[in-house]
């Protein structure tokens, strides 16, 4: 792997938040704009935080010289505990794909009214089924539609706002998660979340950076740029409050800027779920097929995609909306006994350094 300068660092760690759920409008609204303008406050604070709690997360991986997730978080080496952490990421990547799953029988019913449990079903066996015949290039192209995605959804957040003008933005507060509390509590359960959500991605990185002062660079860069793409997308969704009443709000935003406009954001949109549902299922079930007696045997395979896919299936019934009401913070609490364990492992760290100075 190349070294990383501050700008790929940026860009690796805005892409670890960016995802299909960000850009639909229903995670940023639970979590920020049903709050109102102190909500916006929340959102600077959280993604503050989110970037210095994955800088933090990098120094230790340097410093400990650790690249493992379950070996930063446990600092003592209790080999059950580090499997149970195990089990938790890959239980985190499941529901994320259960969320994909739900998310797109939402796109079906709000662009061609088709029922949600078909929806969810054609999500299944399509997601499924390439997760059985592993069609990696097809995943790739999935990848890029991200970045896409949230030009698109940059795009049509500044079409809208310079078509309504500011003096349409209503930014009362309404009905937020109860599951979050406070506009406060919420804001630092999206840290959490976030950062128990990238810290696989992020740890390895310490040993690929250019300098020492590319981390803490990248981080601020990308903290900048995800603090300027969230507010938009609030204060565009806050023009048409209607739109925030739906599973993707966005996505109704850009019908109602003409059908043309709906039609792509939906196919975008719909990429990057499927991508994402792709990546995250892959994720879960390797994990336990690595653990597993006979994990490798096609028919075990076969087996363990069946029941995931049914398992997957029955939990999208919820809802994308609900989904996001009660996974995401469910994950956000217990990160935050991860980033509680982190601190306590870098406290640890320095102290042992000073010991060896002395």
């Amino acid at each position: 792997m190349k070294k990383l300068g501050i700008l790929s660092m940026a860009f690796t760690f805005a892409g670890c938040l960016l995802g299909a759920g960000y850009v639909s409008g229903q995670e940023l609204w639970q979590y920020f704009g049903s709050y109102g303008k102190i909500g916006l406050v929340g959102l600077v604070l959280s993604l503050i935080l989110a970037g210095l709690s994955s800088w933090l997360v990098i120094w230790l991986s340097d410093n400990a010289k650790i690249g493992t997730v379950d070996r930063l978080i446990i600092r003592f080496d209790i080999p059950w505990l580090r499997a149970f952490v195990g089990v938790l990421f890959s239980l985190l990547y499941f529901f994320v794909a259960v969320i994909m799953f739900a998310g797109i029988s939402s796109l079906c019913y709000q662009m061609f009214g088709i029922n949600k449990v078909v929806g969810s079903a054609i999500a299944t066996v399509l997601i499924m089924g390439t997760v059985y015949f592993g069609f990696d290039g097809m995943v790739k192209v999935f990848d890029m539609a991200v970045p896409v995605l949230v030009v698109a959804a940059i795009i049509l957040s500044i079409i809208r706002l310079s078509g309504t003008g500011l003096s349409a933005v209503d930014l009362t507060p309404a009905e937020s998660n109860p599951m979050l509390g406070t506009w406060y509590m919420s804001a630092f359960n999206y840290t959490t979340l976030n950062m128990f959500a990238s810290i696989g991605i992020i740890a390895p990185l310490a040993n690929h950076l250019k300098k020492k002062s590319t981390g803490p660079l990248g981080m601020a860069l990308g903290t900048f740029a995800l603090i300027c793409i969230a507010v938009l997308l609030i204060l565009a969704l806050s023009t048409d409050r209607v739109s925030t009443g739906t599973d993707l709000p966005m996505l109704y935003n850009a019908n109602e800027m003409g059908s043309g406009y709906g039609i792509l954001y939906a196919a975008l949109l719909f990429i990057a779920m499927y991508g994402n549902a792709n990546a995250t299922m892959v994720a879960a079930l390797n994990y336990f097929a690595k653990r597993m007696p006979g994990g490798k045997e096609k028919r075990n395979k076969l087996i363990r995609i069946v029941i995931a896919g049914a398992a997957a299936f029955a939990c999208s019934l919820t809802g994308f909306t609900k989904l996001v009401a009660t996974v995401y913070p469910v994950i956000g609490y217990i990160g935050i006994i991860s980033l509680i364990l982190i601190i306590e492992h870098s406290v640890h760290i320095l102290l042992e350094r000073r010991k060896d100075v002395k």
